[in-house]
């Protein structure tokens, strides 16, 4: 680490023969002055290169050579040289002719730890980082569980003239689809989808469109006979038809709740009525994760996914076909990958992170075929931010989520549960001294020492705090207080106590604008879906 090793080596050896360099700088140089004459320098690192450093011709008086070795170049302009030499050094490790370099191992879990000690530069040799350990898989036999395929006849998609629906009809022709119908209630797919229907006709399925109001059972009913008598009979059901009205319960009109549930709850009982004399191999219902645990201004979309699952698990008990499953905000497909910014502000405000369109079939993919051992037919997969949600849903810290969320808030504030809450009680001064308690056991943990050494009116340079570090303590502050922090509001500050007064003025102007923002997230994601209602009604988020 430092470059007095060049009089050390001068003094012990009176120089070396042979330099195999990778240092960068004044080290590079002190290198250089370690060879005796007639010495080789062999430099492996680039940072010089880059750097396009200059060194002077005085030390090449004494016969030294000066070789370059970038061993990228050496692989792409010489393959035949490169393996003659790959299987040299193999051989000498064979042999016992090679040792490895110095080295320090971590096992996986410990990666983090192991680019501390890098970043620390308190390693020699060599930083390994080995896979996580992970339990041994009890074996499976071959062919127990044949990969997913659908069943010959009509793939029946409601709410699948767009979004999440479309993208489903995509994915089943993927897997060799050969009938697929789209329904829903205008029967008519917007002209910017028009191109993906004609990628799914190119994959070889026949593709029908056509209109169904899945909540009129008499509708449904003709529908069913209709598919099965003029296509084929129906194999495979996808529910994903939605209305949205987002809107606090106490300001629905009765119309407005009609509309929420008429779709999910009519007409799923529609279906599951007007299809049990059908080859039925998959009935899946697209549902929400706020049947699990809510959305604010959702209340009757939650009741309506709750509803459905209650059907799915009456299928189950009847010995049919049935899985539902409670998706996360989908972001590449539908109503939010129309509007980024909505997209983002609903990630600030709910916690909901995006998930893609094709992961979501991945999950299908694997469950169906297995869908008869499920001891629970109704599944949830999404991306949260927990202490997000705990901000707006409090029922996520009931004991009857313990399991799931593993008490993550109680660990991230130390028992005080919602921060925000916690802190509406303090005056200004206590809580400027919780959040700094809190933000001096992160810096702790950063720098591996003890919360006790850390001096919260010391200069952030002074603790020894450098610019990643300042990158991962931004990081960690942003995920446990579910705030945007600029990095400059760290790098700005003075002192740890400082940084904790500029956290608690954004908490504050974040709760201030919580309400607001809701109240504009709830608009946008309205008016976005009654402008798609507009092209075709039904479709899917």
């Amino acid at each position: 680490r430092a470059v007095d090793f060049q009089t050390q080596i001068s003094h012990a050896f009176g120089g070396v023969d042979v330099v195999l360099n990778s240092l960068a700088g004044d080290a590079m140089r002190a290198s250089l002055k370690c060879l005796k004459p007639f010495g080789r320098f062999v430099e492996l690192g680039k940072r010089d290169y880059i750097g396009n450093t200059e060194i002077g011709l005085r030390p090449f008086r004494r016969n030294l050579s000066y070789f370059g070795v970038d061993v990228d170049q050496l692989m792409a302009s010489h393959p035949d040289v490169a393996a003659r030499g790959l299987v040299y050094v193999l051989k000498g490790f064979q042999s016992g002719k090679f040792l490895a370099l110095p080295h320090t191992v971590f096992a996986g879990e410990f990666a983090g730890d192991a680019m501390r000690l890098m970043q620390g530069a308190g390693h020699v040799g060599k930083v390994v980082i080995c896979p996580p350990h992970l339990p041994a898989q009890p074996e499976t036999k071959t062919g127990d569980v044949a990969p997913f395929r659908p069943a010959e006849g009509v793939q029946l998609i409601i709410g699948g003239t767009g979004g999440f629906g479309l993208a489903t009809a995509q994915w089943l022709a993927e897997k060799g689809a050969s009938h697929i119908v789209l329904a829903s209630r205008s029967g008519k797919v917007p002209a910017q989808d028009l191109p993906k229907l004609a990628e799914i006709s190119a994959l070889g399925a026949r593709v029908e469109v056509m209109a169904l109001d899945v909540s009129n059972a008499a509708q449904v009913e003709a529908f069913v006979q209709k598919v099965a008598s003029t296509i084929a009979p129906i194999s495979g059901i996808y529910h994903a038809a939605v209305v949205l009205h987002d809107a606090f319960a106490i300001n629905q009109t009765r119309e407005q709740i009609a509309a929420v549930l008429s779709p999910k709850v009519e007409g799923l009982l529609n279906l599951d009525r007007a299809t049990r004399s059908q080859p039925m191999q998959d009935f899946v219902v697209f549902s929400s994760e706020a049947a699990l645990v809510g959305n604010p201004g959702q209340a009757v979309y939650a009741a309506a996914n709750a509803f459905m699952h209650g059907v799915v698990r009456n299928r189950r008990k009847a010995g049919l076909p049935a899985l539902a499953v409670g998706w996360g905000a989908v972001a590449d497909v539908g109503i939010l990958s129309r509007d980024v910014g909505v997209a983002r502000k609903l990630e600030r405000m709910t916690g909901a992170q995006g998930i893609r369109a094709a992961e979501g079939h991945g999950l299908l993919e694997d469950l169906l075929p297995r869908q008869a051992d499920l001891v629970e037919p109704v599944v949830y997969f999404g991306r949260m931010r927990f202490e997000t949600m705990a901000r707006d849903l409090p029922i996520v810290q009931a004991p009857a989520f313990s399991l799931l969320f593993s008490s993550e808030m109680d660990a991230d504030m130390g028992g005080d549960g919602d921060l925000l809450a916690h802190l509406a009680n303090k005056s200004p001064d206590e809580a400027v001294a919780i959040l700094t308690g809190l933000i001096t056991t992160e810096v702790a943990d950063i720098l591996r020492i003890q919360a006790s050494d850390v001096d919260m009116h010391q200069p952030l340079t002074s603790l020894g705090l450098d610019s990643l570090m300042a990158l991962e303590l931004r990081m960690s502050l942003e995920n446990k207080f579910g705030l945007e922090l600029p990095l400059m509001a760290i790098t700005s500050v003075q002192n740890l106590k400082d940084l904790g007064t500029r956290v608690y003025e954004i908490l504050q102007a974040s709760s201030a604008n919580v309400a607001s923002e809701r109240d504009g997230l709830q608009d946008a994601l309205y008016h976005m879906h009654v402008g798609a209602a507009s092209e075709a009604t039904d479709q899917t988020i």
